[in-house]
C-alpha cells in the first residue's frame, strides 16, 4: 500500500477576490421583471418564515408527532400554529421592543393563575430568582450575600408584555367576571 501524503494549500488570489463580497447578500430570483427594490421587499420577510418553521419545530415541538391518529396530527399541528401566531401577534403589538419568540414563550410559560375562593383571580409571581448580590456588611465591608430580585430576564420580559397591551395583574385580585370581561375587550390592533 503506497503511502501518499495530500498537500492542503489555500488559494489566496481566490480568497482575495472571494473577500471583496465579504458583508453582501446575494439573492438568485427567477422573478425577471422584478427590479431590485421589489426583489428586496419580497424576499426581506423570508428570514421570519424560516424563524416561524424554526420556532414551530423546536420551542413548539411541533416535530416528530408524538400522536399517531389523523384528528390527534391536526389537532397537534393546529395549536402549534395558534401559539406561534400568539407569539407573532404579541411580537407585531410590541413593536420596535419586540422580543424573540423564545423568550416570550419562557415568559408566558410561568405565567400562572389561581381561582382562589369567591372566584377570585390571582396571578401568581413571575420570574424572580436569588442570586447573589454585593452589599455593604454592618462593618461597611462589601461582602457578596444571596439576595430575592424580580429584576431577572423572565420577571423583566412579562412585565413589559403587560405593559403592551395594558395590563398589571401583580397584587391585583378581581373577581372571574370582571378577569373575563378584561380578556374579551383585548384588541389585537
Amino acid at each position: 500500500m503506497e503511502n501518499t501524503k495530500k498537500l492542503r494549500s489555500v488559494d489566496l488570489e481566490k480568497a482575495e477576490k472571494d473577500a471583496m463580497y465579504d458583508g453582501y447578500f446575494c439573492i438568485i430570483t427567477s422573478e425577471m421583471d422584478y427590479d431590485e427594490r421589489r426583489i428586496r421587499q419580497v424576499y426581506s420577510g423570508l428570514w421570519q418564515i424560516e424563524q416561524s418553521f424554526r420556532i414551530m419545530k423546536t420551542d413548539l415541538y411541533a416535530r416528530p408527532v408524538f400522536v399517531s391518529k389523523n384528528e390527534h396530527i391536526r389537532a397537534h399541528f393546529l395549536i402549534c400554529f395558534v401559539a406561534l401566531l400568539v407569539i407573532r401577534i404579541i411580537q407585531h403589538r410590541m413593536g420596535e421592543k419586540a422580543l424573540s419568540a423564545e423568550r416570550i414563550a419562557r415568559a408566558l410559560g410561568t405565567a400562572t393563575c389561581q381561582v382562589l375562593k369567591g372566584g377570585i383571580i390571582h396571578l401568581d409571581d413571575v420570574g424572580g430568582a436569588i442570586a447573589f448580590q454585593k452589599v455593604r456588611n454592618k462593618k461597611g465591608e462589601i461582602v457578596d450575600t444571596l439576595v430575592y430580585s424580580d429584576k431577572d430576564e423572565i420577571a423583566l420580559d412579562y412585565k413589559l408584555i403587560q405593559e403592551t397591551f395594558g395590563t398589571n395583574f401583580y397584587n391585583v385580585y378581581p373577581r372571574q367576571e370582571v378577569f373575563n370581561k378584561f380578556l374579551k375587550n383585548i384588541t389585537v390592533a
